[in-house]
């Protein structure tokens, strides 16, 4: 790009803050969220979740802002990184097409896909992680035009820092080597290149953190668990695909189609990019797959700023009808978004198969992307806590647990509860309550199958309080 373009870069960037930041969850939600949030707040070591060592130290960065609370921070801190990814998209699909506006529709495009904007606006790491991979096969592609070696080692440092933070980036490397293979002018050595510039992230996942690696119960799963759900994950991927670009599907498949003439080379490369993150995330037994796709709508968005430079050269289209163009595509995103929660509730279409939390509509909440009026987790923490007595114990499993927690330790409130993370079931939990109730008041925060109800039954009353339980001796 000529130098005045980066002022282009940098306007995505700030547009790009701006529309996370209004749509962004404005305090504390539930489970990892709230995790990651109580993190930016601790440097304990016990504390960082298995797999994210890069995310839980850098999200303390945001402790530099001021006036705003932690939760809100840690939220824009995805926002941060969704928008550095989207200036990274627009660069690999202009290099790609050399055409500024599909490529700025393109990042449209993606920039309101409905898993990439979610995660943009609350505290999650995958925003980070795809920040890495863009950078990554950003640098490749750049390599690729001119055989530099510091590209080519940066690529490879970058990607292997990214497993770091999440391992499932290794789905990426065969693609990126298959490059490597096809392109490289003195082989041997860019090999050597691409294996040191891998080995720094490698030996942190072995040295800093060896428990993080879960590669290894993930290959157990499947190799001694037979656990092989492939065409029932393909189909989930396949909705999952349409639901994020919608009528840019076409554009998707056009742009497959346009790459392959113009440049067969960086279409096996994109096509097998795709591919291993594809098959890693349909193969594995891995919760919260929709996230997991991430990459692959990412390539995919490429695709599609393809496929609109080619519908663009081919109507000859002017200004006015691009732009016109742009804003019907992101209205028919943002009206999809919008609708597709009101449409289930109303004809009681129940595809989202995820418990039932108090203050959280699971239609609005994952489906429809922005959480600026979202306080739901914060309000039941803050209830909940406050209405507890004086010496009360609270079993919670993790997803209600964070938030109070984050209450606690962040917020200071109620620090006189004590908010025990639930224990396996077998005897545990009510040993536990039984010990607990002859000095506490004794809570469950719900009665779900993560908690022993039927045991609890033989040794107390179970009453509603609130949107929890308490528990009461029987004599």
């Amino acid at each position: 790009m000529e130098k005045t373009d980066y002022k282009i870069l940098v306007i995505i960037f700030i547009i790009s803050l701006i529309f996370y930041g209004l749509t962004l969850a404005p305090t504390v939600l539930w489970g990892d969220d709230a995790q990651y949030q109580r993190l930016a707040n601790s440097w304990s070591v016990k504390m960082i979740p298995r797999g994210h060592i890069l995310y839980s130290y850098l999200v303390k960065i945001v402790n530099i802002i001021p006036y705003f609370k932690l939760a809100a921070k840690v939220n824009f801190f995805s926002a941060l990184w969704a928008s550095l990814t989207l200036v990274l998209l627009f660069l690999i699909i202009f290099f790609i097409t050399h055409d500024k506006f599909s490529s700025l529709l393109g990042i449209v495009i993606f920039g309101l896909s409905h898993t990439f904007w979610l995660h943009a606006v609350r505290a999650e790491v995958h925003t980070l992680q795809l920040f890495l991979i863009a950078s990554s096969l950003y640098l490749l592609l750049k390599w690729y035009k001119s055989n530099g070696k510091g590209l080519l080692f940066f690529s490879f440092l970058i990607i292997g820092i990214s497993l770091c933070n999440h391992i499932l980036s290794v789905g990426l490397i065969p693609a990126m080597l298959f490059l490597v293979l096809k392109k490289s002018p003195n082989l041997k050595l860019s090999i050597i290149t691409a294996t040191l510039g891998l080995m720094p992230g490698i030996l942190i996942l072995l040295f800093i953190r060896t428990d993080s690696i879960s590669v290894f119960k993930i290959l157990g799963d499947i190799f001694f668990e037979h656990n092989f759900p492939i065409l029932k994950n393909l189909l989930l991927f396949i909705l999952f695909l349409i639901y994020q670009f919608i009528i840019s599907i076409y554009f998707g498949i056009q742009g497959i189609k346009s790459l392959y003439e113009q440049n067969k080379l960086i279409f096996y490369f994109l096509s097998f990019t795709f591919l291993g993150n594809l098959l890693e995330v349909i193969i594995l037994p891995i919760h919260d797959q929709y996230v997991m796709f991430l990459p692959a709508f990412f390539v995919f968005a490429i695709f599609v700023g393809m496929g609109i430079s080619w519908l663009f050269k081919k109507y000859r289209m002017n200004i006015f009808k691009k732009i016109s163009f742009t804003v019907l595509i992101s209205l028919i995103l943002i009206i999809t978004y919008w609708g597709t929660p009101i449409f289930l509730k109303h004809f009681k279409i129940n595809i989202i198969n995820i418990r039932s939390l108090p203050n959280r509509d699971n239609f609005t909440f994952f489906l429809f992307p922005p959480k600026n009026s979202y306080y739901g987790a914060y309000d039941f923490a803050q209830i909940t806590l406050g209405n507890l007595p004086m010496r009360s114990v609270i079993l919670a499993d993790f997803t209600i647990a964070q938030p109070l927690l984050y209450l606690q330790e962040v917020e200071n409130f109620r620090r006189d509860i004590e908010i025990r993370d639930i224990e396996p079931k077998g005897g545990k939990q009510t040993q536990y309550l039984l010990e607990k109730n002859k000095t506490h008041s004794v809570f469950i925060a719900d009665n779900n199958k993560y908690y022993s109800i039927e045991e609890f039954k033989e040794y107390f009353e179970i009453i509603p309080f609130g949107d929890i339980y308490q528990l009461n001796k029987i004599f």
